[in-house]
């Protein structure tokens, strides 16, 4: 790569050499040789006076091809990045310092571009998983305010409120914990607790979900002392296990495996509905609901919390899935 200075010495190299050239010709055409007789002629002070104002228009131009030009494209860049036109881009042209730093910015407004439109998706997304329970609430509070219900569709429809008020709460608090694991660069990991007996603390608590299917679990769990933050890695636990729950076949079974070697591994896998191949690319995005019509209740953020959280954390998270068949993940923690 050029380096900058090296072209500004290049270019006053260049001047030095046209400059000098120019000294020559001036006492080439009025014959001032030999020179020191003639030292004070004021051709020579005329010819002085020509070649310092070449140099400094030479100079003056190289400079401001080389730099002050760009600068000014640069500024002009920013000014519209600054009034939101993330689509600018400035052309690149050569390999220093100054071209590098056009490429960056070019870079830096593409991110800001696709960060704009996942802000809009995101701000769309949050209208719509709020709005169609609300006008659920609204019409069945609608209907028993009418009085004309019977006792059964009544306790029915108030069943369906407080299912879309907690769907609602479920959602709110996602939504505050995205924000948190966002907007927090350091997660505090000091506390000391047993990873075995988180796992076997969400099993009791979806105990009435998993035993409706008549789901059994085939757990290899090694008892880990681990040092993180315990609220943290219980909700990696709990989402996952949900979710394999939730979409596991009936009378089928989970297996569990939580091992300590070079680091912690994690691994669960179910033989449910799994994830078609069109859908995997995207199952860690923000309000992604694969295969909708099986899955209703969701709103899209359990899964890309629970990589955000492992992310943060210092670990990774991954999966294979085959349709119809199962989906097996596989958490990593240092």
């Amino acid at each position: 790569m050029k380096k900058l200075s090296s072209k500004i010495l290049l270019a006053l190299f260049g001047i030095f050499f046209i400059v000098s050239a120019l000294g020559r010709i001036i006492v080439y055409i009025f014959d001032l040789n030999p020179l020191t007789p003639v030292i004070m002629h004021q051709y020579i002070f005329i010819g002085i006076l020509i070649i310092g104002f070449f140099f400094m228009i030479l100079f003056g131009l190289a400079v401001n091809h080389i730099i002050l030009k760009r600068i000014r494209l640069l500024n002009h860049a920013v000014k519209e990045i600054e009034s939101g036109h993330f689509d600018f881009q400035v052309e690149v042209d050569g390999k220093d310092e100054i071209s590098a730093l056009m490429s960056n910015l070019n870079k830096m407004t593409k991110e800001l571009q696709a960060n704009e439109y996942l802000s809009k998706e995101f701000a769309r997304n949050v209208s719509h998983e709020f709005k169609t329970p609300l006008s659920s609430i609204k019409g069945y509070a609608e209907l028993i305010e009418n009085g004309s219900l019977s006792e059964e569709d009544r306790v029915e429809y108030s069943g369906i409120i407080i299912h879309e008020i907690d769907r609602l709460s479920k959602l709110s608090k996602n939504l505050l914990q995205i924000s948190l694991l966002d907007s927090s660069n350091l997660i505090k990991q000091d506390e000391e607790y047993f990873i075995d007996e988180q796992i076997r603390s969400v099993l009791q608590l979806t105990q009435l979900e998993w035993e409706s299917k008549n789901i059994e679990f085939d757990l290899i769990l090694d008892e880990i002392l681990y040092v993180g933050n315990k609220d943290l890695t219980f909700q990696i636990w709990q989402n996952l296990i949900s979710n394999a729950i939730k979409f596991s076949k009936d009378n089928s079974i989970i297996r569990i495996s939580l091992k300590k070697e070079s680091d912690i591994s994690f691994e669960i896998q179910d033989y449910g509905l799994g994830i078609s191949f069109e859908d995997q690319s995207k199952i860690f995005n923000q309000f992604f609901i694969a295969n909708k019509s099986r899955n209703k209740s969701g709103s899209g953020l359990g899964l890309s919390i629970t990589k955000k959280i492992v992310e943060k954390l210092g670990g990774s998270i991954c999966f294979e899935s085959v349709e119809n068949e199962g989906t097996t993940f596989h958490v990593k923690l240092l």
